[in-house]
Parts: structure tokens; sequence; C-alpha cells
């Protein structure tokens, strides 16, 4: 029987297989026959009764759907098309059933539905644009308003400004609303929102399909708005609204055209602040992109309106680069490397743009490689600055702004603005952006720390001076009965040779030490060890320990978490040293988050020795600029965005010696020094450069990684990316020139003479995404003599 029923049920459907048009609704059902009456429940069902292309038109409500539309390299077109307003994929699921665990403290269990993303949960109220940063345990979340844990039971914890209830919070339950692979598939007057997840999520994914349109759409609060992969062509994005996304248009592929869009990106309490620069870009053009129109369009809010980073100039395919009639109310970048490769048919003309000095050089340099660069209008980011005009018969100077009521969102020019050969004057046609951003509510100030008592003191006898987090500052001197509440107050008093002695706790207030030690006599600032006492940033703070115009300092013992500029920031320093410290700005279990910050950032400080710590999920774990004379041995580096260590101009009688640096995404080092007696004196060797290496063939120049030295990975590890090369190299003092990128370690020791007694293996650590970076039994970097290589020895043997 069961064949006659799949024949008659066939039949019954055969009148709408052809028909043309599927009806689709949040409340339909997919057993249903699509008609208006009776709709259908998913896209994805709408796609399978259409197996002839048609139309899917969505009635409106919330859907909750993943669709991913897939089909042959000839199917039909297929339109997917809202019936009004009001057709919403939401990807965010409403917090229920709080309650309150103390001041201004609540709680409640994540959803099941939730349960999936738990490792790249996003909290946010809407309404109130309002968006919890989540921190890396309860401690913090206790100490720090506006923040959120994920505790080891379930439930979600989250600390709420005096006054706010947490009935309006939302979290991300879905990482995509629409993936699309089939070719000719068109999109019109959808909302999708609350898409946030990961590095690798997007309110509409686009794979390596043809002929895809993104018309007259909108979307809230994603990631990636957009999502367009290597070997997607012919897509057109015209007309959307695109409102606090991370990156609205992520773009690696070709033959695209994007019209008359706006896109405002989220500030105060709602903006993405875990973004790098390079990322948070209304428009990304990223390799192997090539062929693309960008016109029309408004940006605002982004750290880049546009940012591309691409060969424009392919042998083979589309070339096509026109950049017109936009208003970018925020940065453009284009790298150096992509501005030589202009020609005189790529149009660079009549845009709007704010001037920074990367802008201005933008705009000249295009110019002199050949590009048609004609009637743009720029201005300063500093409305006290002269604006300029740029019309092809000269250039006025005038210090009006151009939107008097940007704040708004109100982008119509007062100015006179140069028109382009048909008359049309620079900038977008489009100048009003319909979700204006004003009722962001603006960060409160935090109110500077008072200087508290003075120590007594007896003579000229170092003191230790005790900080616990929470101690009452009313009688605060330092001692160990009444020691100071923060780590300010102490450092506002430190002598040489005095010890600050920071007890177990959150400490959650940046500190600065302007005050210097003597040799044999330095300041101290010591914790009760890297897990127990930590300085906490809640991606709130730029830097959180600042040592400027001092010698002879020691910081032992504390762990650096969470900042989003640096750890330890070390400015025209001396004979500092490092020890025993934790540099860790995310999670290691969390993924999808993108490493920010340097753990340590060093300029112009000499005779700096760091030992023993662990820099983890930074953009770059040690950064140091003009610091000759580093001594850099037993750390390890671990899962930093582009390198463990940059050295720039800081060789010169450094060492790097029996560190672990690997698993980033760029290289384990990067040295620029330009003085190549300087890089001649640089020792280095007994260092272990594990590295999970990719395919970077397009930017390194030489030959892809053999297979035989491309590491696995273990799972334990957690989400390791490829990074580019092992050691990357840049021995000029033009910035801009081509890096040497070594992929294999033997060249890198046959080219340099260094690392000799280096390793190129899986260091075997113990269980780093739980911390854990001991070693196992058997690791290479336990050595023969009963040494080690890298920051923690070896896992006692049970």
């Amino acid at each position: 029987m069961r064949p006659i029923l799949t024949l008659l049920a066939l039949l019954a459907a055969a009148p709408f297989l052809c028909a043309g048009e599927i009806y689709v609704s949040p409340g339909g059902d997919d057993a249903a026959t699509g008609t208006a009456e009776a709709p259908v429940a998913t896209l994805e069902k709408a796609a399978a009764l259409l197996p002839k292309g048609g139309t899917a038109i969505l009635q409106p409500g919330i859907y909750r759907e993943r669709a991913t539309l897939t089909g042959e390299a000839d199917a039909p077109p297929l339109r997917l098309r809202a019936a009004g307003e009001g057709v919403i994929f939401d990807g965010g699921e409403r917090l229920a059933g709080w309650e309150p665990v103390g001041k201004n403290l609540y709680a409640t269990p994540l959803p099941a539905s939730v349960q999936e993303t738990r490792a790249n949960l996003h909290l946010w109220d809407r309404k109130r644009l309002l968006r919890l940063t989540r921190l890396a345990d309860e401690a913090a979340v206790r100490a720090i308003s506006g923040s959120f844990v994920l505790r080891a039971d379930g439930t979600l914890l989250v600390h709420l400004a005096e006054g706010e209830k947490p009935e309006g919070l939302t979290c991300n339950r879905a990482s995509k609303g629409i993936v699309i692979q089939r070719p000719r598939v068109t999109l019109e007057g959808i909302s999708l929102r609350n898409y946030l997840f990961d590095g690798y999520s997007a309110a509409v994914a686009i794979g390596p399909v043809q002929e895809i349109g993104i018309l007259s759409c909108q979307f809230d609060n994603v990631r990636d708005a957009v999502s367009i992969s290597p070997g997607a062509s012919q897509i057109e994005i015209r007309d959307c609204d695109i409102r606090f996304a991370g990156t609205a248009i992520n773009n690696r592929g070709n033959d695209i055209t994007l019209t008359d869009n706006v896109f405002e990106a989220a500030s105060g309490a709602f903006a993405m602040r875990e973004l790098l620069p390079v990322i948070h870009c209304a428009i990304r053009i990223y390799h192997p992109a090539h062929g693309f129109t960008v016109s029309g369009n408004v940006t605002k809010g982004y750290q880049y309106g546009l940012r591309i980073k691409t060969d424009v100039s392919p042998s083979e395919g589309d070339a096509r680069v026109i950049i017109e009639h936009n208003t970018f109310a925020d940065g453009v970048s284009l790298t150096p490397e992509v501005i030589t490769l202009f020609r005189p048919e790529h149009r660079f003309s009549a845009n709007i743009l704010a001037v920074g000095a990367e802008e201005g050089a933008l705009v000249r340099t295009l110019r002199e490689h050949g590009a048609t660069v004609e009637t743009n209008y720029l201005y300063p980011a500093d409305t006290d600055a002269p604006a300029s005009m740029e019309p092809p018969g000269g250039r006025n100077e005038s210090g009006a702004h151009p939107f008097p009521r940007f704040a708004e969102g109100d982008l119509e020019p007062t100015v006179e603005l140069p028109k382009d050969a048909e008359g049309k004057p620079a900038g977008a046609a489009r100048t009003r952006i319909a979700w204006a951003n004003a009722a962001a509510p603006a960060k409160e100030e935090t109110a500077p720390l008072p200087s508290l008592r003075a120590p007594k003191r007896e003579g000229e006898a170092p003191l230790t001076l005790h900080v616990r987090p929470g101690a009452s500052a009313e009688a605060a001197d330092g001692s160990t009965e009444h020691p100071y509440p923060y780590l300010q107050a102490a450092l506002d008093h430190a002598l040489p040779g005095d010890t600050v002695l920071l007890a177990p706790g959150i400490y959650p207030h940046p500190a600065t030490l302007t005050r210097s030690g003597k040799e044999g006599a330095p300041i101290t600032i010591r914790g009760a060890g890297a897990t127990a006492t930590i300085l906490e940033g809640a991606r709130q703070s730029a830097d959180l320990l600042t040592l400027r115009d001092v010698e002879h300092v020691v910081v032992k013992g504390i762990q650096f978490r969470w900042f989003r500029e640096a750890g330890l920031r070390l400015e025209s320093t001396a004979f500092v040293r490092v020890s025993e410290c934790t540099f860790l700005n995310g999670g290691l279990d969390i993924r999808g988050e993108t490493p920010t910050g340097y753990g340590i950032f060093g300029s112009r400080s000499r005779g700096l020795t760091i030992t023993g710590c662990l820099l983890a999920r930074n953009r770059v774990g040690i950064k140091l600029v003009k610091c000759p004379g580093v001594v850099i041995e037993q750390n390890t580096g671990f899962r930093n965005l582009n390198t463990a260590l940059e050295l720039v101009q800081s060789s010169k009688g450094s060492t790097l010696r029996r560190n672990s640096f690997g698993y980033s995404s760029h290289a384990a080092i990067y040295l620029w020094e330009p003085q190549p007696a300087a890089f001649r004196s640089l020792r280095c060797d007994e260092n272990n450069y594990a590295m999970r290496l990719y395919h970077y063939l397009i930017h390194s120049g030489g030959k892809p990684p053999d297979p035989d030295v491309v590491l696995e990975v273990p799972a334990r590890y957690g989400s390791v990316a490829g990074g580019k090369a092992i050691i990357d190299i840049l021995d000029t003092s033009d910035a801009t020139a081509p890096r040497t990128r070594y992929g294999r370690f033997e060249e890198w020791q046959k080219a340099s003479g260094k690392d000799q007694h280096s390793t190129y293996a899986d260091p075997q650590y113990a269980d780093p995404v739980r911390g854990d970076f001991r070693l196992l039994p058997g690791s290479p970097n336990l050595l023969p003599d009963g040494t080690f290589v890298g920051a923690f020895g070896p896992l006692p043997e049970r």
C-alpha cells in the first residue's frame, strides 16, 4: 500500500508543483499544500515544492528556522518574497524565569534550545540598547555590573546596574538565518535579526553559487549581515538597511554589486567591543574577491566604511573596481598592496568620506597609481579642522562640517559638493539613516579613584603595602590591618624597595606607576599567584597596569585579563622584570571570539625581562617597539590571533630562549628589524614553534607547507585556527614591503642560523582549554637535563 499512498500524495500535490507560488507561514504545516489558506511552515519545504522554480511568499510572523537552500548548478530561479512588513527571521530567544540571587544579581537556567550555543553565548537587551559583557567567572561578574557568566551548573548569572531588571534580556540561539547553497535565489523584503554567534555566523550566508539577489531587506543586531564565500559570483545587494552589525557585508566572492544600502553600527553600551578594527567594517572585501561595484551606499559608525584586502587586478576574470557616490561617514582602508594594483579603469569617484591621515593619503596615492579619482569630497572628523573639496578644477577650502545633524542620523549635506560629469553631486542619494542611533546610551563616566592616606614609615626601611579588594577606604594605609582597597592607592605611595602585595581577588580598576625603584631596591608589585590575583578589564578598561618613565620594577604572580588594549603597558621604562604572570584576553573554552589587545605592550623600554608567563587569546602576546636588550625566556604562548611575540626594532642584544610559542593564527613570532647588524645580534634558541599551518600561497609568495609538517592539533586544544607561517620577518624600513614568511622550520634555521636547537612539534600540553599547560610525559618540551621549554613543567606522574 505504501507505493500507492505515495503516488496519491504526489498527484494531490501536483497542481502546486507547477503553480510557481508557495505560501509560507510560521504557523503553517509542512504537510500542507502551500496555498495562501494552507501555507507550509519552512522555506526548505517551500523550495522543495518548487522544483521548476517560482516564488515562495512569506506571510508575516517570526521565523525561527535555519533555512538551508540547496540545488544543482542548473537549478531554476527561486524568489523568496515577503508578503508585507513583519516577516522576521530571528536567531534570538527571550530569557525568562529570572530569580534574584544577590544585590543586582539574577540567575536563570539556560534554555534547552540554547544549549548548542553555550560556548558562544551573547546576552543583550535590545530595547535599552544594552549588551552585557561575558566575563571569565562568577567572581568577576559579582564584582562588575553589566556582565554575565554561564556557570558550571548550566545557569546564567547576570549583574545589572542599580534599578535594572532582566526581563528584556535575550540570548542568541542560532548562528545563521538563511544559507544559500543553490544558484539564482532572490530574497526580497525580509528582516533578519539577532544572529550573534561567532566569527562564522551570518544572517544570510551565501555559498559558492551564482546569481543571488538580496533586495530591500533589513538586518538588525548581527555579527555578519551577509557573508559571501569564495567562488560565489554575480551577487547583488540593493536597497537594504543594516543596523548594528559587526561586519555588514563580508565578501570573498566575485562580481559583487552593492547599491543604495545604508549601514549603521552601534555605539554606546550596545557596541560590539570585542571586534578588531579590521573586522568592524560596513563593507569588507577580502581575498580572493575580485570584480565589484560599491555605489550609492551610506555608512556610519564603523571603524571602516569600506576595507579592501584582495588582488584587484587578476589576470583572468572580472577586474572591475567601481567605488562611487558613497557617503562614508567613517574610515576607508585599502591595504598598501591593494593600492598599488589600481589602474586607470578603476574608479574611486564622487564619494564623501571622513578624512584621517589614512584617507587623505588614500586619495592621493590612488591618483598617483593611475586610478580614476575625481570629485571626492573629504571632510575632517574634527570639526575644527579645515574641510576640503576636490572638484576636477581644483581645491576649495571650507571650515563647514557637511552633516550638522550627524548625531541624529541625518546625512543631508549643507555644503556645496563637487559634481561628476553628469552633474550629480558627490555622495549617496539616500541621506537619512532610517534607524537613528541617537538613543544608544552613552557609557557612564567613572569617577577617578581618590588618593588614600600614606602608610606609616619608620625611617627609610622598605614596606609591604597590602591591597585587598573590598577593603574599607576610610582608614586604609596599606598596613595588614587596614589594606588599600585598590592597586592605585598603593602605587601612589610606593617607594624604592617597597613591595605592593595584592591579596587574592578581582581588581577591576586600572592603575599606573610613575615612580621608580632603584638598583637593588626595586618596587615590586606581587600577587598571590596568576590564578588568584586578577586584574580584570571586563572589556571596558583599555590598559590594566601602566608603567611609565620608571626603572627597576618587578611585576610577579598576577593575571591580566579581558582588557581592550594592553594588559601591561610599558612606556619608556628600564630594567623591568615580569615573571609568573598570565595574560588572558578571552576564554580558552569560548569559541568564536576574536582575540584583541596585547598581553604586554612595550615601547622604548630597555633591559626588560619576561619569564615564566602565559600569553593566551590576545591579538599579540608580547609586542615590543624599540626595546633593545630584552630577555624573553621560558614563556608559553597559545592561540593568540597574530603572534605570540612581535619584536619591532627590538632585536639588538635580545634573547629569546626556551619559549613555547605556537598555535597563533598568523605566525609564532614576527620580527621587524631594518638593521641587519641588530638582527644578527639576536640570540634565539631552544624554543618550540608548533603551528597548524594552512595554504597561504597567494600571500606568502612561496610554497605551501608540506603535508608532513602540518601538525595535527589534539581535540583537547579547542578551536585552533591555521597560521600563515612559522616565522614572519620584515627586514626593511618600508612597513608596506612584503614580509618573508617561513612555512618550513628548516628553511628558517638555514636562512637565519638561529634556533638550531629549537623544535617544531606539538608540545603536548595537558589540557589547555581548562588552563592546564603542564606537559604530558614524552613532551618535546621536556629536556634531557630535567629542565623544560615554556612556562610550565611536567604533569606530575600519578
